[in-house]
């Protein structure tokens, strides 16, 4: 059952970082909340600053442009 292989997850994944179920669920969910841009940027936690911005002007624009065509 798929309840019970997420339970199994969280679990494994606790024991692996030393934070408590409650901890690795409410991170899993915050990462599934984030808008992708904030992800991508989460995933890439190397960018300089202006990289991150590069992305983030872009990442607007895209928005934008997006919401005018609409």
């Amino acid at each position: 059952m798929l309840h019970d292989q997420l339970a199994d997850v969280v679990r494994r994944e606790a024991s692996r970082t030393g934070k408590t179920e409650a901890e690795v669920a409410e991170l899993a969910v915050q990462r599934l909340a984030l808008p992708p841009i904030l992800h991508r940027l989460w995933e890439r936690a190397t960018l300089s600053e202006d990289e991150a911005m590069a992305i983030a002007v872009e990442e607007r624009r895209a928005v934008r442009a997006q919401r005018r065509a609409s």
